[in-house]
């Protein structure tokens, strides 16, 4: 796993559901660190501000706000954001939608526990593969800017030297 802690927010106003969820998968077998748990997409919004979890797993339909509408909200704070849908409800719009939303999975409830932990394995492997990706980017940066220091330090080197002769030249 990599040097960030992978956090995961489950999210359904079922609590057997969101309890079921986090009791049946393998957490740390799949590199995650940390889950929370939300009873509604207004909890987890407050939450997902708090914590900032690179993965969410949420239900559509709840009461109050929708899973959809979670995931809108959600995706203005952690543009981000890697979330998995569960649903009861074999809805071509709540696929269609989520497809709009960006969603990188969609389950149909009861969800496999194999299926979702493949499904949590695939984002946290993502997840690291772009983490990896941002280092190695960082790295680069920081070597090119480490050799136009080390330029830009013997240029001024240089210039003061020179400045040093013409001094003397003048002098003479």
């Amino acid at each position: 796993m990599g040097s960030k802690v992978i956090k995961v927010m489950i999210v359904d106003d079922e609590k057997m559901i969101r309890m079921g969820i986090r009791k049946v998968i393998p957490w740390p077998e799949l590199g995650v660190g940390q889950v929370f748990t939300a009873g509604s997409a207004r909890e987890a919004l407050e939450l997902l501000d708090e914590y900032r979890p690179q993965i969410m797993i949420t239900d559509i339909r709840m009461s109050g706000m929708s899973g959809l509408e979670l995931i809108e909200a959600a995706k203005e704070i952690l543009p981000a954001l890697r979330v998995l849908v569960l649903t009861g409800y074999d809805s071509f719009e709540y696929a269609r939608q989520s497809l709009r939303l960006k969603v990188q999975d969609f389950f149909l409830k009861p969800v496999e526990e194999s299926d979702l932990s493949q499904a949590i394995r695939e984002q946290v492997q993502i997840l690291e593969v772009e983490e990896a990706a941002a280092k190695s980017s960082m790295l680069v940066r920081r070597t090119k800017g480490v050799a136009e220091q080390m330029r830009l330090e013997t240029c001024m080197r240089s210039l003061v030297h020179r400045r040093g002769e013409s001094s003397q030249i003048i002098a003479d």
